[in-house]
């Protein structure tokens, strides 16, 4: 219970970095997202600086052990796994139209730069250390640490609804999304675990934004790829 709470509560600090004092204008506005980075980025130096703390109040150990439970060495083995591994679900994808190029404008270094890497450190990092303390099993961190992820995401909805969209319109979308992420959360979750460093997870979120949801429909030999590229993606995690 106390883990849980401890997680929920970095979990909303995170969320809350978000929308405390947001600036007026629209989501894409450049102003708007420079503000938001800025509150982002703040909220979670302040997890990685406090959670290694919150952790030895409530659940044990010493500061440094749980700072070094956040899994923040560099990895270039495990960047190189990872991506190799993500790129292999969206081989058909990316055969058929290679990998998209982003423009680096704001919006695409809210969606490519700084979210991946905020979401992973608090996520990832952050929460799953509180668990690893705790000495939770393996099957929790992989498939309970990610509704936290998910259910941050349903941000998405609220934005919509405060802009009118009706009701019914955004809850919908807003389950999709939260099955969506969670699975990724479930995945990244694996990929930390395995591979004890949060850096590839960052990569392969960055890869995933990149690619957005691969599209289904297709001649015969781009759902082979599909099918084959999720084969083989299965076959890769049981290998980790």
């Amino acid at each position: 219970m106390v883990v849980r709470l401890l997680s929920s509560a970095f979990a909303t600090f995170y969320w809350i970095g978000i929308y405390i004092k947001p600036k007026e204008g629209l989501r894409d506005d450049p102003a708007v997202i420079k503000n938001t980075m800025v509150r982002i980025v703040t909220s979670t130096t302040v997890a990685i600086a406090l959670g290694p703390f919150a952790a030895q109040t409530l659940i044990g150990g010493d500061y440094w052990q749980n700072f070094n439970l956040m899994g923040l060495q560099m990895s270039p083995k495990g960047v190189a796994i990872a991506l190799g591994l993500t790129m292999t679900l969206f081989s058909g994808p990316i055969i058929r139209n290679g990998i998209p190029r982003p423009e680096w404008s704001w919006p695409d270094l809210r969606d490519y730069l700084f979210g991946p890497l905020t979401e992973e450190l608090v996520y990832r990092s952050v929460i799953i250390s509180f668990y690893k303390q705790a000495g939770l099993s393996q099957t929790r961190m992989i498939w309970e640490t990610p509704l936290y992820f998910g259910l941050a995401h349903m941000h998405h909805a609220l934005r919509k609804y405060r802009q009118g969209v009706p009701l019914r319109e955004c809850i919908i979308p807003a389950i999709a999304q939260l099955a969506m992420t969670t699975l990724f959360g479930a995945y990244a979750s694996k990929l930390f675990l395995s591979l004890g460093s949060v850096w590839p997870i960052v990569a392969a979120h960055v890869f995933c934004n990149l690619m957005g949801p691969p599209d289904i429909d297709g001649p015969w030999w781009y759902r082979t790829l599909l099918i084959g590229g999720l084969s083989t993606f299965a076959y890769g995690l049981t290998k980790l």
